[in-house]
């Protein structure tokens, strides 16, 4: 990890609500993109902030490893309320 993605998620850790605000202006697939190398405590944060629906698809298509870890650091009923939305 770089210092710039370092700073990028100690930045999103300490300001989740504005971060969360910039993810929902991004593709799905951008946002998964940025996430897929973000630590799994950090892509919980995004996906537990942004809307439900946002954060659905972009679980959708981030890499399945990193999905796993995600859904590892969520509660389980924010696990099971995303996968529902998920087609």
């Amino acid at each position: 990890m770089n210092t710039d993605q370092e700073l990028s998620y100690t930045i999103i850790d300490r300001h989740p609500v504005e971060a969360a605000q910039l993810f929902e202006g991004l593709s799905f697939e951008a946002a998964a993109g940025f996430l897929n190398e973000a630590p799994a405590h950090t892509t919980a944060l995004i996906l537990k902030t942004i809307n439900p629906f946002s954060a659905s698809q972009i679980l959708e298509v981030m890499a399945p490893n990193q999905t796993a870890s995600v859904c590892q650091a969520l509660p389980l009923g924010a696990v099971a309320a995303l996968f529902r939305r998920i087609d």
